[in-house]
């Protein structure tokens, strides 16, 4: 699984578990990862502070309560071997906080398997998936259409702005592809 943890220097594989409160959860050498119904709890090392985030790799760095925890995803992302939307990233990756430096390829909750481009990629339209709406949408209406008009309330424009336009991340160690 592409899928790691990285604590104190280490970076530790994690196997996908039983969903816990309807969110996934994970284990490694260094013990579990879960979310209690509040927070995302890495087995004794900490925990996510008033975080909405519905996978670990997407709670944001400042949102953790110790500062050495992180997460990575590595190998996949092509068309044969695409990366899990709900495993790997997240369903809420794309709303949360992803920054694309290319394409990945992924497998969305709707069984459909497409690449996140704005543009047309190997002969295919990239989207995105939206976890507020659970439907997959157009890479290249995602933000300026679809999040400004579906999702006015819970959209920083600014900060839209800078993670899926210019490159700069809003979360600066968040960087897929």
């Amino acid at each position: 699984m592409p899928l790691s943890l990285h604590y104190d220097n280490v970076s530790f594989p994690l196997t996908r578990v039983d969903d816990v409160n309807g969110l996934p959860s994970f284990v490694c050498t260094r013990g579990s990862i879960h979310h209690d119904g509040t927070n995302w709890v890495v087995a004794d090392i900490g925990h996510s502070e008033y975080s909405t985030a519905q996978h670990p790799y997407t709670v944001y760095d400042h949102e953790w309560s110790c500062p050495w925890i992180s997460f990575s995803v590595t190998g996949g992302s092509t068309m044969d071997d695409p990366l899990c939307l709900e495993s790997d990233l997240g369903v809420d990756v794309f709303y949360r906080l992803c920054t694309m430096t290319r394409p990945i390829w992924y497998r969305s909750p709707s069984g459909r398997v497409t690449h996140s481009g704005a543009k047309r990629f190997n002969g295919e339209m990239g989207r995105r998936w939206c976890s507020a709406c659970n439907q997959d949408i157009s890479g290249n209406n995602f933000v300026y259409q679809h999040m400004r008009n579906k999702h006015p309330d819970n959209t920083d424009e600014w900060a839209l702005f800078c993670t899926f336009v210019s490159g700069y991340p809003y979360e600066p160690t968040r960087v897929c592809g």
